[in-house]
């Protein structure tokens, strides 16, 4: 996908699970959920953004969709 342009679910959904299922491996800490949707939030960022520097407020809608991605992934 190319930055800038609409993104597809599919995209979205590729992206979020490949960053849900390795917070594991890229953090060595115990992880909270709250830490896991904070992760999923800022990977949507630094994948469908050219400059995460420049998202600012936009922050908040990556942080929701990240939250409700996270409730169906938690789930399975």
């Amino acid at each position: 996908m190319a930055y800038g342009g609409p993104a597809k679910w599919e995209d979205i959904t590729d992206v979020a699970i490949r960053r849900w299922r390795s917070i594991g491996r890229r953090r060595r800490k115990q992880v909270t959920y709250a830490d896991r949707v904070e992760d999923l939030a800022k990977g949507l960022r630094d994948h469908f953004e050219p400059d995460r520097r420049l998202v600012g407020p936009m922050m908040v809608h990556y942080r929701h969709v990240a939250s409700d991605i996270a409730k169906v992934l938690s789930a399975r």
